[in-house]
């Protein structure tokens, strides 16, 4: 019996999976290494009594920091490559859409995971920049950043909970929200496909 498309797509995905699972697990233990050297040698400075040994372990804490940041960057855009080619929308265009957030004060790994989830949920790309652009502005009024205020949008929109939205400034709920878009499309909310209720909390934050 042929496989389903989707069977096919699974499979497509577990194994370029596998591709970036071995370059983040060899990006991890550089970083690993790299901080267990640091620690030794913040020890032998202390031992041998240097009195700038304060200002080096902070030098060096903030190498430990930057590195393990930059693999993560580059674990999630080898992840980028898989899911693009997987998913058919391309690397190309998934790099473009982290980019765009990016160039609007997204950190990086965020902007890159939260492009992934909207690909992996096949949500529209090009929603991606304005919903970062409102998650910025929320982000202000509830005195948090704009990298948390995404991240529950991003929640909200791939798993239909609206609940977190609340902590931004969002209080109406799921519910209301698939009856508002249903009705625009001209269906009952019950009827609402799982890509239909996505876009309805799209709508929803960006109203």
């Amino acid at each position: 019996m042929a496989e389903s498309p989707t069977m096919e797509v699974r499979a497509r995905l577990s194994a370029d999976s596998a591709q970036f699972t071995q370059g983040m697990d060899r990006a991890v233990k550089s970083a690993n290494e790299f901080q267990q050297a640091s620690t030794k040698l913040q020890k032998s400075l202390t031992v041998i009594g240097i009195a700038s040994g304060a200002a080096i372990a902070g030098i060096i804490a903030f190498g430990v920091k930057s590195f393990k940041a930059a693999a993560e960057v580059e674990r999630l855009d080898l992840a980028l490559e898989a899911v693009g080619a997987s998913s058919g929308k391309g690397y190309e265009a998934l790099k473009e859409t982290s980019d765009s957030m990016r160039r609007l004060g997204i950190q990086a790994s965020v902007a890159q995971q939260t492009t992934l989830k909207f690909a992996q949920s096949n949500i529209d790309l090009s929603k991606a920049t304005a919903l970062a652009q409102t998650a910025q502005d929320l982000s202000v009024a509830s005195n948090t950043s704009a990298e948390q205020a995404l991240q529950s949008v991003t929640f909200a929109v791939t798993t239909g909970n609206t609940r977190v939205l609340r902590q931004i400034g969002i209080t109406t709920g799921a519910s209301d929200a698939y009856e508002r878009y249903a009705r625009s499309i001209g269906k009952a909310s019950k009827d609402l496909t799982m890509q239909e209720r996505r876009q309805a909390v799209v709508n929803l934050v960006l109203k």
